[in-house]
């Protein structure tokens, strides 16, 4: 993440917040099969494919339970931040 201050920031980060971001990435990268899937049913109305109405509440049902217990660490930089840097 990126912020404004010339600090840098490393904090927690809570699990349903990052299982929340997670599952909107993989929703975008399902975007064209979706536009798709929403044209199929435009089509043929009465069809449905039900795994793939259910693929949103699935992801973030799934990764919500996954990430749970697991313990997170939010990096937070400056907008010009340069890992190099500070890698000796």
């Amino acid at each position: 993440m990126v912020h404004s201050d010339e600090r840098i920031l490393i904090e927690p980060a809570d699990p349903a917040t990052v299982a929340d971001r997670l599952a909107y990435a993989i929703e975008f990268e399902l975007t064209s099969l979706m536009s798709h899937y929403r044209a199929f049913k435009f089509a043929f109305p009465g069809m449905r494919n039900e795994f793939l109405e259910r693929v949103p509440n699935l992801l973030r049902d799934t990764l919500q339970q996954a990430l749970a217990p697991k313990r997170f660490t939010r990096f937070i930089t400056p907008p010009q931040f340069r890992f190099q840097t500070y890698i000796r």
